[in-house]
């Protein structure tokens, strides 16, 4: 079962059915190719970001974050000295279209969109500057599931070695080593601590946990990616007037505590029942951020928490 649903996984990213735009022109995906021996293969020299759009009540889909996130895009590009073809607003539109165009392909309620600096001139505009590629995929709803975590043998390095601030390929290395880990031990993530071995986040999202009704996730000080979805969630908190820290957290911490959660673009707020060898209990708080989360991405609920930028429905 497992060979087969791993080339079932090969088979369709083979595909690539989603939509890609390359500097700003919608594109095949045969065009999206870069040298072997280019510093974007060689060195991993590529900076991304990864957004969601939901679909909104009778009015089309919505970008969540999308100001946030490109701006930490180029934040990214500035820091490694990568100057990408198009500027903050064409890179905001072409996440749009992308987003736009996928709608009107599938008419899917939740999109992925992937904006890409590239560390090559794919469509040799300008030699002095770097391609933009976005790509867009429908996503299938998953189950409302519990994940159980361990903690993972490698640690994050620290920022005075390789930024984990920096959203680039280079540093998901070390995501792709301990989600190997998490599934060989037949765990869904895994938990990486830094090199002072306090908490930083998981391989794919920040983390918050409950501590006594505190809502507490790991400060930046602590080698974390600044998680927009962590920023969304102190918003909520601060509306339904749960109190929330950003502090070092031990593992203990996380063993102890009253409830956790993942937070992050692709996940959004999903409940964690496991840690290493500890049951962690469900919590009525991350339990009501959860929902108030899940109403706030689909234009509902709490209004002012994040923002969206809603398209026109165009596909029916």
């Amino acid at each position: 079962m497992v060979e087969s649903q791993q080339l079932e996984d090969k088979e369709q990213t083979m595909k690539q059915n989603g939509v890609v735009w390359i500097d700003g022109i919608q594109s095949e995906w045969s065009q999206a190719q870069v040298p072997i021996m280019s510093d974007s293969v060689n060195r991993s020299v590529n900076v991304f970001d990864s957004l969601i759009a939901v679909e909104q009540p009778g009015t089309g889909i919505g970008v969540i974050e999308l100001q946030s996130h490109v701006e930490r895009l180029f934040s990214t590009c500035r820091a490694m000295n990568i100057s990408p073809k198009r500027h903050l607003q064409q890179a905001m539109d072409d996440c749009m279209n992308a987003a736009q165009k996928e709608y009107e392909r599938t008419g899917a309620q939740e999109i992925y969109v992937r904006p890409m600096v590239v560390g090559y001139d794919i469509t040799n505009q300008d030699k002095n500057g770097a391609s933009l590629t976005v790509a867009a995929f429908s996503l299938k709803k998953g189950s409302d599931k519990y994940l159980h975590l361990i903690t993972a043998g490698l640690r994050r390095p620290r920022n005075a070695s390789m930024p984990p601030a920096w959203k680039a390929t280079a540093n998901y290395h070390l995501t792709r080593m301990v989600r190997l880990q998490a599934e060989a031990s037949g765990a869904d993530d895994a938990l990486l601590l830094n090199e002072s071995g306090r908490i930083a986040e998981t391989a794919g999202a920040a983390i918050i946990v409950d501590r006594g009704g505190v809502i507490t996730t790991p400060s930046r000080t602590e080698d974390c990616l600044p998680s927009i979805t962590i920023n969304i969630v102190e918003g909520i908190c601060s509306r339904l007037g749960i109190p929330f820290s950003r502090e070092p957290l031990h593992l203990t911490d996380v063993y102890g505590a009253k409830g956790a959660a993942t937070a992050g673009t692709l996940g959004g707020i999903t409940s964690v029942h496991q840690v290493d060898h500890c049951h962690i209990p469900d919590s009525e708080q991350i339990q009501r951020i959860k929902a108030e989360y899940e109403h706030a991405i689909r234009g509902k609920g709490l209004e002012g928490v994040l923002d969206i930028t809603v398209l026109a429905k165009t596909w029916k």
